[in-house]
């Protein structure tokens, strides 16, 4: 999509439209919102601040697909952090999740780490897009806590 702007000479936006659609409506209300929510440095001619107009092209990026629910998390994941895995660093991540009676996660800690914090952050972070079955009490589900390990292996 491509939007267009006017910058007033104290950076806040004014005048939003949309130049090319996404073909969303809602995406294109997201980006109008997020662009009047922003502050921009205006050109600056003979030292001064000028009002203009300004022409972008927005993107919107969606995450990893979720895997179905009940299942484990999609095996590729999480991503061995390149840095990581130039450095030689191993290790296993103990994570405590809070699964909510929806599958969803609401809460996240690592309970064993590493040893190294940016496996421990991938791990995290991977988890964060995975969706559970919920523990169940007389057939309902519920929220309960899990803990899920990973370990970082660098023949995977």
């Amino acid at each position: 999509m491509v939007m267009r702007f006017f910058v007033k000479a104290d950076g806040v936006p004014s005048d939003t439209r949309v130049d090319v659609s996404s073909g969303h409506e809602l995406l294109d209300a997201a980006a109008m919102a997020w662009i009047q929510d922003c502050r921009f440095s205006p050109a600056i001619v003979d030292g001064k601040p000028r009002p203009g107009w300004v022409k972008v092209p927005v993107a919107f990026n969606s995450p990893r697909p979720l895997p179905p629910a009940g299942d484990p998390c999609d095996p590729r994941y999480p991503e061995y952090p390149v840095e990581s895995r130039r450095n030689g660093e191993t290790g296993t991540v103990v994570l405590r999740v809070h699964v909510q009676a929806d599958g969803w996660l609401s809460e996240i800690s690592v309970r064993k780490s590493s040893g190294f914090p940016r496996l421990d952050a991938a791990a995290a972070e991977w988890i964060m897009n995975c969706r559970f079955k919920p523990a169940t009490r007389d057939g309902a589900p519920i929220d309960a806590w899990a803990s899920q390990t990973y370990t970082f292996n660098l023949k995977d």
